[in-house]
């Protein structure tokens, strides 16, 4: 019986953790310091831009650094997207893959998550990749 009890109270555990993480306020979280370039790209035109300028670099993950998420929807069977984004390190690793599309809504893996806090600067990194992408 005892056995039973610990069984089910561990797979609770499981249960309330997963429901915590999924629905749970998310952040980029990026460390600027790791991050040595940002690839753009633009689904709508098929235009790109890779960004290795370390104050272009700075002034994206900072924007990025200061909003928060809540999970909206479970996204793994939706086709297109706006902007693309791949951040990579110094050894030109991916670190990230995200997608956004618009101010207020990115998606990461399977999910869809709605800005609550802050605001992403979606225009200025549509026309950064419309100005000097190919």
């Amino acid at each position: 019986m005892k056995k039973r009890a610990i069984k089910i109270v561990t797979i609770c555990a499981i249960i309330l953790f997963c429901i915590l993480w999924i629905f749970g306020e998310k952040t980029f979280s990026l460390k600027l310091d790791e991050v040595s370039k940002i690839e753009i790209f633009n689904g709508h035109t098929g235009h790109s831009i890779i960004i290795q300028d370390k104050d272009e670099i700075e002034k994206i993950v900072n924007n990025l650094n200061e909003v928060s998420m809540r999970w909206k929807e479970i996204s793994f069977l939706k086709l297109g997207y706006s902007l693309k984004f791949s951040v990579y390190n110094e050894q030109g690793k991916k670190m990230n893959s995200f997608i956004i599309n618009g101010e207020d809504y990115v998606r990461k893996t399977f999910f869809s998550y709605k800005v609550i806090k802050g605001k992403l600067n979606y225009e200025y990194f549509y026309e950064l990749v419309e100005k000097n992408g190919v």
